[in-house]
C-alpha cells in the first residue's frame, strides 16, 4: 500500500485530511508541549513587532500576534491556557504615537481584547499574573505622579488599583512564586539609577534591595525571580557593556553569569531554575548586532544560540505547562 501523500486534496473527507496534516508534522493549532517548557517572547521592534513561542531549543515556533502595531511583553497564566501583554492595537487610531494598553488573548492567539485601557501618556507595561491566576499586576502611566506606578487588576480586568504610590519612575513588577511580594525597578533617590526594590503585595511597606554591589549604574529594566524564590536575575548596564547577574532574595551574594563583552539583557529563569535564557546582540547579521535569544546556565559557563533571525529577538517568558 503506498505511503499517504499530504498533497492528496479530498474535499469530502475532512477527517481524512486532518489525520493527514497530524502525521505530516503540519498541525500548527495542536498545543506546543516540551517537557524543558515553552518560551513566551517579541520578535521585532516598535510597530512591527510580534509575539511568538517556541520550544528552548528555537524547533516548533509559532508567530501568535499578526498586525502592524506593536505587541510586547507577553506573560503565560499559571494553567497556560491564556497570554497577557501590551498593544497598541486599537488605542487612538491614526496618532503618530499609540498608547500602550493591557490586551488578554488565548494560547492559540485568538480571542484578543482589552483588559485595561491606560488614561494618558505612554501607557501600560509589563503585565505579569500572580502565580494563583487570580490577578495581574501592570505598570501604568499616572499622569497626576508624572511616573509610571505599580498597579493590580483581577485577571478579567475588573477592579484595577494602584498598588502604592511611589517617586520617581517604577516598572517591572514581578510577583514573588509565593505571591506574597513584589520585585521591581526603580529610579528614585538615593541612587538616582535604576535599582531594585521589593515590598509586600499590599504595598504597605518597600525595601531596597540592590546598591552598588550588584550594579555600580543602571540595572535593565527586567530582573525576575528564580522559581524557587531563592535568587534573582537581572542586567546590569555600563559602559564596557551590560551583562547578566544573580543576587539573593536578600540582596547578598551577586554572581556574574556573563561577561560584560557584549550587550546582554531581560533575562528569564528556566522552569527548573538551572538555566537563563537572555538576549543578547553578540549575533551579527549583515554587518549589524541583532539581539538574539542565548541559553547559559545559572551558574555561568557556556553560551548557547537559540535564535537566528534578522530581527530583534528576546524572551519575556518561559514555563511548563
Amino acid at each position: 500500500m503506498p505511503p499517504m501523500s499530504c498533497t492528496r486534496i479530498a474535499p469530502a473527507l475532512g477527517a481524512w485530511l486532518a489525520i493527514c496534516l497530524v502525521a505530516c508534522g503540519g498541525d500548527s493549532t495542536a498545543p506546543l508541549n516540551d517537557p524543558r517548557g515553552i518560551m513566551l517572547g517579541v520578535s521585532g521592534t516598535g510597530s512591527a513587532s510580534e509575539i511568538f513561542m517556541m520550544r528552548p531549543d528555537g524547533s516548533g515556533r509559532r508567530q501568535l500576534t499578526h498586525n502592524t502595531i506593536l505587541d510586547n511583553d507577553p506573560d503565560w497564566s499559571p494553567d497556560g491556557s491564556q497570554i497577557v501583554y501590551i498593544s497598541a492595537v486599537d488605542s487612538l487610531p491614526g496618532a503618530t504615537a499609540r498608547r500602550r494598553d493591557v490586551f488578554l488573548m488565548n494560547v492559540d492567539g485568538s480571542g484578543s481584547h482589552r483588559l485595561f485601557r491606560a488614561v494618558d501618556g505612554p501607557g501600560a507595561a509589563h503585565p505579569r499574573w500572580s502565580p494563583d491566576g487570580t490577578r495581574i499586576s501592570f505598570d501604568s502611566f499616572d499622569p497626576s505622579l508624572g511616573g509610571f506606578q505599580p498597579f493590580v487588576m483581577n485577571a478579567d480586568g475588573s477592579n484595577a488599583k494602584l498598588v502604592r504610590v511611589m517617586p520617581g519612575e517604577n516598572f517591572g513588577l514581578e510577583w514573588s512564586p509565593d505571591g506574597t511580594r513584589f520585585l521591581f525597578l526603580t529610579n528614585r533617590a538615593p541612587r538616582l539609577a535604576w535599582t531594585l526594590y521589593v515590598m509586600p503585595v499590599d504595598g504597605s511597606s518597600e525595601q531596597q534591595l540592590s546598591g552598588n554591589s550588584a550594579c555600580t549604574s543602571n540595572l535593565g529594566r527586567a530582573a525576575q525571580w528564580s522559581p524557587d524564590g531563592a535568587s534573582i536575575a537581572y542586567s546590569c548596564e555600563t559602559n564596557l557593556g551590560s551583562w547578566i547577574s544573580t543576587l539573593r532574595s536578600d540582596g547578598m551574594a551577586v554572581t556574574s553569569v556573563t561577561i560584560p563583552a557584549t550587550v546582554d539583557f531581560a533575562p528569564v529563569w528556566s522552569p527548573s531554575g538551572e538555566q537563563i535564557a537572555f538576549a543578547s546582540d553578540r549575533t551579527f547579521l549583515g554587518g549589524n548586532p541583532i539581539p538574539q535569544v542565548y541559553l547559559i546556565n545559572a551558574v555561568g559557563g557556556a553560551v548557547s544560540q537559540v535564535t537566528n533571525h534578522p530581527v530583534r529577538q528576546v524572551v519575556n517568558a518561559w514555563r511548563v505547562h
